[in-house]
């Protein structure tokens, strides 16, 4: 009985696969994409430059917004996230561009990069045409890239970073501390900063351990120049904790919920930002 439930939730999953095929196919032509963004905050300069994270939303038939959850198996198993990653790009790039309001003049964003792309040598040389033949200065571009796909290939990822980073972009190492060995990997990967797993920072203020690890994080950071960024900061009562154990930046829903891009902004944050964005959120 129970080898039969497997099958039957096997054959679910490949079927809503299959489904959802042709919508990103018909996506990627006709822009059924949309585009959100959420705030990532400064703790110790709240009138700093306006930062953001982007994420990703499939318009459905009834106008719905939907999350990567619903599509990103079958986008990663026919090989589609290259295609998706460039979307995103370009249309970033095309807001920074427009200068119309949708989003202050002078905000940066930070763009996830899935692991396909990371070893997609193709992809690679046209994020560098889209970035040096758009008028957008690369200084506003952040590139995040997870802690495990980066490590599938630390050679790969290297110049993958560098190649970009040469440019003035600067990248991000996203769901930090999920692998035993993270710290050797900031010895091998030139990132300018790294989010720390959200799973040490939900109940820090409960937990010493946690707050342990976040802390070591930061030193660490300190030491060697990059900005460390808490995820999933679900409260705003972390913040004090957070502050004081000197992560620099923070994102989640205590700070900011994700809305469409171009939506008003909204007042109540430093520089009225709105929640911060990923592909994968």
């Amino acid at each position: 009985m129970h080898g039969y439930l497997d099958g039957d939730a096997s054959l679910e999953r490949a079927q809503r696969e299959v489904q959802w095929l042709p919508l990103l196919h018909e996506a990627l032509e006709h822009n059924r994409f949309t585009l959100y963004i959420q705030p990532i905050r400064s703790l110790s300069a709240p009138a700093e430059q306006p930062y953001y994270e982007v994420l990703l939303r499939y318009i459905s038939d009834t106008g719905e917004h939907l999350a990567p959850a619903h599509f990103m198996a079958t986008a990663e198993r026919f090989g589609l996230m290259s295609a998706i990653d460039i979307w995103v790009v370009t249309e970033a790039l095309q807001v920074l561009e427009a200068d119309d309001g949708r989003i202050e003049p002078d905000a940066i964003l930070a763009i996830n990069l899935s692991e396909q792309s990371l070893g997609d040598l193709k992809l690679r040389d046209q994020l560098i045409e889209l970035v040096s033949q758009s008028s957008v200065e690369p200084q506003r571009l952040c590139f995040e890239i997870t802690e495990t796909a980066a490590i599938r290939d630390l050679a790969q990822a290297r110049e993958f970073i560098y190649s970009l980073r040469r440019l003035g972009c600067s990248f991000s190492l996203d769901d930090f501390g999920s692998g035993m060995s993270s710290f050797a990997y900031l010895k091998e990967l030139p990132v300018n900063q790294l989010k720390i797993d959200g799973a040490f920072v939900r109940n820090l203020t409960r937990d010493s351990l946690d707050a342990a690890i976040v802390s070591a994080i930061c030193q660490i950071c300190a030491q060697v120049g990059i900005i460390t960024v808490a995820e999933y900061v679900e409260h705003i009562e972390l913040l004090p904790a957070l502050e004081k154990i000197g992560v620099d930046f923070v994102q989640g829903y205590g700070v900011g919920r994700p809305k469409p891009l171009g939506s008003p902004l909204s007042p109540g944050t430093p520089h009225d930002n709105g929640p911060a964005a990923s592909l994968q959120g």
